[in-house]
């Protein structure tokens, strides 16, 4: 087989074939480096979105929890200044992350789990509050009233 005065040499079979693997090889290997780079760059944009996630979860809680306990107390302090036996029924929206409610003295409490560990948030009343009330998440409907002692009765109802 000559072809313009040079000698072409036959390539056998099982080298043909070895060359095929081998640029199937390489693609592989080349697929494997690109796609290992793009989840090296988009490995801390998942990290910073479950973070803001979770962070912008607990302002959202925190948010939720301030208006039920502005709520309780508001309710609290107009029937305690208009004295017994006025009452009044506020509906207040609670988070999944409340883990308990206290009526203690002149304070609600709320104690809170977020992802940074839990906290209690407080409202202040002029009124002494007594009661209690379900912490399930969702609308509890509470019934404010003042009791003849002086003090203030919150319950769900």
């Amino acid at each position: 087989m000559e072809r313009g005065g040079f000698l072409r040499r036959q390539r056998s079979a099982p080298f043909r074939v070895r060359r095929a693997l081998s640029r199937c090889g390489q693609v592989s290997m080349e697929y494997l480096f690109v796609m290992g780079f793009a989840l090296l760059l988009a490995l801390p944009l998942i990290v910073l979105y479950f973070t803001q996630t979770a962070q912008l979860r607990d302002q959202v809680a925190s948010a939720s929890i301030e208006r039920a306990a502005t709520q309780i107390v508001d309710a609290a302090d107009t029937v305690y200044y208009l004295g017994a036996p006025s009452s009044r029924t506020i509906t207040v929206d609670l988070p999944a992350d409340v883990e308990s409610v206290s009526l203690r003295g002149t304070s609600v409490t709320f104690t809170v789990s977020s992802s940074h560990g839990d906290y209690e948030q407080n409202g202040w009343s002029a009124a002494n509050l007594t009661g209690s009330f379900g912490v399930t998440e969702g609308p509890h409907t509470l019934v404010v009233a003042a009791l003849p002692d002086g003090w203030v009765n919150v319950t769900e109802g």
